[in-house]
C-alpha cells in the first residue's frame, strides 16, 4: 500500500506489518527446523515438506488480530498513532489569531500618547500625571507585539513539526512493509536463511534548529515594529527529511533497525519541542509582567487637580 495518509490507513499499514512480522518469524522457525536431512527426505517422499514445518510454526505463533498482538513492534504503533493524532491545522488557526492580536497591538502604537497633542497643551500636575501614564503604553505594546510574533512563529514551527513527523512515520512504516514483503519472498524462494542483507531507502526526520525563515505574520509584525523584534520573532524552527537506509537480514535485525529509525524521529521531536520552548521562554524572561503590562493610571489622591489648566488660560 502507499504511504499512509490518514489514521485509518495507518492502522491498516500497522496491521499488515504485524502480519508480515508474524509470517517472517514462522518462516525463520521453519527454516531452522527444516535441516538438510529433512530436505533430502522430503525430496524423495520420505519426509515432511517445508510447508508442513511452516504451518506448524504458524500455528505455534498464533493468529494476528491487530497490531497490538505483535509485541515485537514494541512502542512503534502507539508512537505512530500519537504522531497521526496531531492536528497540524490547529497551529495555523492559532497563528491567525495571534497575527490579528499582535498587529492590533502595533496599530495602537503611540495612539494613547498622542491624546494630549490632539486636545491641545495642558499644564499642571494632573496633565503631567496623565502624560506619564500614557507614556507607558508604547513600550508595553511593542513588547506584547514582539511576544505575539514569537508565539506566532512557534505555531508555524509546530505545524511544520507535526507534518514532517507524520511524513517520516508513514514513510518508515511503508518502507518496513516493502522490506518485510521482500524478505518473505526470498524465504519462500530459497527456503533457507538469507545470505544477503536487504536494504531500502526511507525518510528519517532531523531537527535542523532555528533558522531565518519567519512565518508571514511574524514578518509583518517585525516590519511594522521597524525591525525591533528579537531573533525568535524573526525565525522559525526548521526540519529535514533525510534519506536513510532500512536494512534487514532477519526479523531481529529488521526490528532493531526500524527501532533505530523511529528513535531518530522521536529524538528530533523532543529536541525541537525543547528548543522552541526555551526560545520563547528566553523572550518572555526579558520582560517581567511589570514591564509588559499597561501601567495603572494615577489615583485621584496622587495628583493636584487644582493646578490642571490649558494654555489658553495663560
Amino acid at each position: 500500500m502507499p504511504v499512509p495518509q490518514t489514521p485509518e490507513e495507518l492502522e491498516q499499514a500497522l496491521y499488515e506489518l504485524a502480519v508480515n512480522i508474524h509470517e517472517l518469524k514462522a518462516l525463520e522457525t521453519a527454516i531452522d527446523a527444516w535441516n538438510p536431512l529433512s530436505a533430502a527426505a522430503a525430496a524423495v517422499g520420505t519426509g515432511l515438506p517445508f510447508k508442513a514445518y511452516y504451518e506448524a510454526a504458524m500455528e505455534k505463533e498464533g493468529a494476528v488480530i491487530s497490531s497490538e498482538d505483535s509485541p515485537d513492534l514494541g512502542g512503534i504503533p502507539d508512537f505512530c498513532r500519537n504522531v497521526y493524532s496531531i492536528d497540524a491545522e490547529q497551529f495555523s488557526g492559532a497563528a491567525e489569531i495571534l497575527d490579528v492580536v499582535a498587529l492590533d497591538m502595533v496599530d495602537l502604537e503611540g495612539a494613547p500618547g498622542n491624546v494630549l497633542n490632539k486636545i491641545g497643551d495642558w499644564y499642571g500636575d494632573a496633565a503631567e500625571s496623565f502624560e506619564e501614564y500614557f507614556s507607558g503604553y508604547r513600550p508595553a505594546q511593542l513588547r506584547q507585539a514582539e511576544m505575539f510574533a514569537a508565539a506566532d512563529n512557534a505555531c508555524a514551527s509546530l505545524k511544520a513539526m507535526a507534518s514532517a513527523a507524520k511524513d517520516s512515520a508513514g514513510n518508515l512504516i511503508d518502507g518496513a512493509l516493502t522490506l518485510t514483503a521482500e524478505m518473505i519472498k526470498v524465504y519462500w524462494e530459497q527456503q533457507e536463511a538469507m545470505q544477503d542483507t536487504i536494504t531500502i531507502g526511507v525518510l528519517s526526520l532531523v531537527a535542523a534548529g532555528l533558522s531565518a525563515g519567519a512565518s508571514a505574520g511574524a514578518l509583518a509584525i517585525a516590519g511594522a515594529l521597524g525591525g525591533g523584534v528579537t531573533g525568535l520573532a524573526g525565525s522559525m524552527y526548521s526540519f529535514q527529511l533525510t534519506e536513510k537506509q532500512l536494512t534487514a537480514k532477519n526479523v531481529s535485525s529488521l526490528l532493531r533497525n526500524l527501532g533505530t529509525r523511529f528513535g531518530e524521529v522521536e529524538t528530533a521531536l523532543r529536541e525541537a519541542d525543547d528548543e522552541i520552548y526555551a526560545a520563547i521562554d528566553a523572550v518572555r524572561s526579558e520582560w517581567p509582567m511589570r514591564k509588559v503590562a499597561i501601567p495603572v493610571p494615577p489615583g485621584a489622591d496622587e495628583i493636584n487637580t487644582e493646578s490642571f489648566h490649558h494654555e489658553s488660560s495663560l
